[in-house]
């Protein structure tokens, strides 16, 4: 696995962690942390698939 993965890994871990806990966030705060672990979960197939 390249850096770069590695740290979407990291921030889709930590997106991920959060959104498990609600109560610390308002609901907007969940949809764009949501949105961004889409977005990183395409990126993270996207270069996958580079890489074969």
């Amino acid at each position: 696995m390249n850096d770069d993965l590695r740290k979407i890994k990291r921030a889709s871990d930590t997106l991920l962690a959060l959104t498990e806990h609600p109560s610390k966030l308002n609901k907007s705060g969940v949809r764009l942390i949501n949105q961004a672990l889409t977005l990183l979960q395409m990126v993270t197939l996207d270069s996958n698939s580079w890489n074969h």
